[in-house]
């Protein structure tokens, strides 16, 4: 199976060739709104969404055997490893909520903030505890926690994996980030991507050996 975490192109560029390399029927899970059109203006007009000639269309991936499971509601993928589903305004813990970000989609032919409602996150039932993973956590790292923490009924939270997109934020907002995780008691934190050097600095010196940075290849064990 493969699980997109949003449209954004750096999530989804590489769909059109794993397909193709795939080369039989599998499910795709994603939020009906991966299909979006959505830009960002500065410091040019860039596409954000799924990019044609990599990412494909919906039709070319299921020409390739892609069969589309789209859905705002979380989803059991198998035995202790489901979706976060859409992560809403009320659902966002209160220095996540009104964090905005420099991309516009088109919705019902207006140009209007994009606020990647379509990230999903998923989450681990593991012996050491919850594993909750990101791609770039635009709804907020500590939202799509706690709704992990919530939706599976368990407490005790091993890792929090994936990008945080903390690069923009204020000192603030990434030391709230950093009391959030030792409040909810996080054990590992391995991040990277968007999180932003000095984000990962905060955590490196809060966590100490147990943050991890993230980079290609690597493998972690749970």
């Amino acid at each position: 199976m493969i699980v997109l975490s949003h449209s954004h192109f750096d999530h989804t560029g590489g769909l059109l060739g794993i397909m193709k390399e795939i080369g039989k029927e599998i499910p795709i899970f994603a939020h009906p709104n991966i299909f979006k059109v959505s830009f960002a203006t500065e410091p040019e007009f860039t596409y954000a969404g799924i990019p044609p000639l990599r990412g494909g269309s919906k039709e070319e991936i299921e020409k390739l055997g892609g069969v589309w499971v789209l859905s705002r509601d979380p989803i059991r993928l198998m035995r202790g490893v489901f979706t976060l589903g859409e992560i809403t305004k009320e659902e966002k813990v209160g220095f996540e909520k009104n964090v905005t970000i420099s991309l516009y989609k088109l919705e019902d032919g207006r140009v209007v903030p994009d606020e990647v409602e379509d990230e999903i996150g998923l989450a681990v039932n593991t012996k050491k505890g919850l594993v909750v993973i990101g791609g770039c956590s635009h709804p907020g790292i500590v939202s799509m926690t706690q709704k992990a923490m919530r939706i599976s009924g368990i407490d005790q939270v091993y890792a929090v994996i994936g990008g945080f997109h903390l690069i923009d934020a204020d000192e603030e907002r990434i030391q709230k980030t950093a009391e959030a995780f030792k409040e909810l008691e996080v054990k590992k934190i391995y991040t990277g991507h968007c999180t932003g050097l000095r984000a990962e600095t905060i955590l490196a010196e809060e966590f100490k050996r147990n943050f991890e940075k993230l980079h290609s290849g690597k493998v972690i064990e749970i």
